[in-house]
């Protein structure tokens, strides 16, 4: 079982984490973007590496919902 901070980890040192992040599961995105909100919330910051985590998930579940329709 994959878990969120490997998930974590391996985005961050991704050459390229969009593309990551669009070839996880719909299960491994939905980690991957909580761990980020968590670090994000705990950091109390919105910025930085957890926030672009967290937008790259958002954008990839986006494009996954409106390829859906």
């Amino acid at each position: 079982m994959i878990d969120h901070d490997y998930l974590y980890e391996q985005v961050c040192e991704a050459g390229d984490p969009a593309a990551y992040v669009r070839g996880l599961n719909d299960h491994e995105l939905r980690l991957l973007r909580g761990k980020a909100e968590h670090l994000a919330k705990r950091n109390g910051a919105a910025g930085g590496i957890p926030g672009m985590v967290k937008w790259l998930c958002l954008l990839a579940q986006a494009d996954r919902k409106n390829a859906e329709k």
